[in-house]
Order: C-alpha cells, then structure tokens, then sequence
C-alpha cells in the first residue's frame, strides 16, 4: 500500500515488507505491469487501489452532512443557556422542547416517593445544519431498574415482506 511520500518517491508499507519501501513514480507503471502479469492479484490491487486514493481529490460535496465551523458559540449546560449571553437565541430552543413534551404528554406530575431518588436529566445543546439552535433534555434511563422503575413488555416490529434475510 501506498502510504505517503518521501522526497519525491511513494513509500510503501505491507505486512509482507519489512519496514518501509520506496518506490519512484516512474517505477509505479513497471510494477503494475509485472504484478498483473504474475498474477499477483492481491499486491496489484492494493497498489492500484492505494494509488487511486493517494491521488484522488474528493469534491467538497462529499461529505454534506458536515456542517461548516460555527463561529458562534454552543452552551454547555442549562445554566449557561440561561444566562443573558445565550437566552436570547437558546431560550426558544429550550421552550420548543418543553411544548413538545407538553403536546406528547411526555411527563405526568406525581409527588416523589420517600426514600425514592428521581432520574436525573440532562439538555444537550447543538446546532442544525442550518445553523439554527436546537436543545434536547434527555433523562438518566440507565440508572432504572426493571421491576421497579419500568416493567418489560412486548413490542411488535413491522418486517417488510421484500426484506432479503
């Protein structure tokens, strides 16, 4: 494989070689040839393949869900989102989250139990591709013990009838 470069020559690495090789550019054609007519399938491929890598350019399209550096800054906890500096723009993130929760009836007010330690939770604070705000409280699940906090029932996936299984 081809791993890099080194005054002007590709360097070459393989579990077969001891150490690194080098090999000029002018060689490379000479030693695809020779590897495809001994049939040495395997050495010829990863030199092409590693090749082909090694000198591709990648369009920047390749990688859409990447979103560009923000310069604008993200909260790290609730109390700093609800401080003057982020209210502003987080503060209707936070309610979005909160009428959801309401509209799903998510939660159900009971008075806590003594001797009965509520789950903790957590916001999470990020950005959508578009840049705009979004928050997410997530609630501690892990700490629940089943018998006690949850009950194990069924639940019934579809299968789609085309699935190849």
């Amino acid at each position: 494989h081809i791993v890099g470069t080194f005054e002007g020559n590709f360097v070459l690495s393989d579990s077969a070689l001891e150490g690194l090789r080098t090999l000029s550019p002018t060689s490379l054609p000479k030693m695809l040839y020779y590897t495809h007519t001994r049939n040495l399938c395997s050495v010829h491929l990863a030199l092409a393949d590693s090749y082909q890598l090694y000198t591709a350019t990648l369009p920047e399209t390749v990688f859409p869900q990447e979103v560009p550096a923000q310069t604008q800054r993200i909260p790290k906890n609730i109390q700093q989102a609800l401080s003057p500096e982020f209210v502003a723009e987080w503060g209707p993130a936070i309610d979005k989250e909160n009428q959801g929760f309401r509209h799903h009836n998510c939660f159900t007010a009971v008075p806590l139990p003594s001797g009965v330690r509520p789950l903790p939770g957590l916001w999470v604070f990020t950005r959508k591709r578009d840049g705009s705000p979004k928050a997410r409280f997530c609630v501690g699940g892990h700490r629940q013990i089943m018998g006690r906090d949850y009950f194990p029932n069924k639940n019934y996936c579809a299968v789609l009838s085309s699935r190849d299984n």
